[in-house]
């Protein structure tokens, strides 16, 4: 059986989608600083985002190991166990890492400007499912429960060490629970707001918005 970074790699459809609305790049493994887990387990950058944000594999292992996100602002957490279930929250909740509070209105407001300037996200991303061999998907308010679950859960044992300066990251999501939450329907309009919680002052790289990149282009975007 093929590898799931394989079949994206060699299905342009797959590829594309995962890019736009996913922001999810083969390309982009590369995290610019090194950093290392303090439980001394290895770690592998495979993908990327257009913010200079960077996925990792963690420990030993092929694609069923967890999944680390780190950004470029020093905020880094547990995202998903296996590359499975990367895909399954990438595909049905790509604005999941401007979730602060986890509750179906605000996933409303961020799937409404993911989507705004995405054609017909449904289709496409239902062929990049089968394309994957993912025949079953969860609803956005799942993914994001899952997701929550796996940060604050099992995450507590992935930190992220800046290595130059023996530096923690922050942790990219908090919390205990999730508040209960109906699956969002794609409507409505995001606010303006600043992100809550704890972000320690810039020390290091800060990614430059790249100007072919749609996730910095879509607020101008007809």
């Amino acid at each position: 059986m093929p590898s799931l970074i394989s079949v994206i790699a060699e299905h342009t459809e797959v590829a594309d989608f995962l890019a736009w609305p996913g922001d999810f790049d083969l390309d982009r493994s590369d995290h610019g600083e090194e950093v290392h887990l303090a439980s001394g387990a290895p770690l592998e950058g495979f993908a990327g985002d257009g913010a200079g944000g960077t996925y990792f594999f963690c420990g030993e292992g092929g694609e069923e190991r967890p999944v680390l996100y780190a950004d470029s602002e020093g905020r880094a957490a547990l995202v998903a166990i296996g590359l499975w279930e990367l895909m399954r929250l990438l595909l049905v909740a790509p604005w999941w890492r401007d979730c602060r509070e986890f509750t179906a209105e605000e996933s409303r407001e961020l799937a409404a400007e993911y989507l705004a300037s995405t054609p017909d996200p449904e289709l496409r991303r239902d062929r990049a499912a089968a394309v994957l061999g993912l025949l079953t998907l969860p609803t956005e308010a799942e993914a994001l429960a899952r997701l929550h679950e796996v940060a604050t859960g099992a995450g507590r044992d992935f930190l992220l060490i800046f290595t130059p300066e023996n530096e923690p990251y922050e942790p990219l999501i908090t919390g205990t629970a999730v508040p209960a939450a109906e699956p969002p329907l794609p409507s409505g309009h995001r606010t303006d707001r600043t992100a809550g919680g704890s972000v320690r002052t810039l020390r290091r790289r800060r990614a430059l918005p790249d100007p072919d990149d749609r996730r910095f282009a879509r607020d101008d975007a007809p």
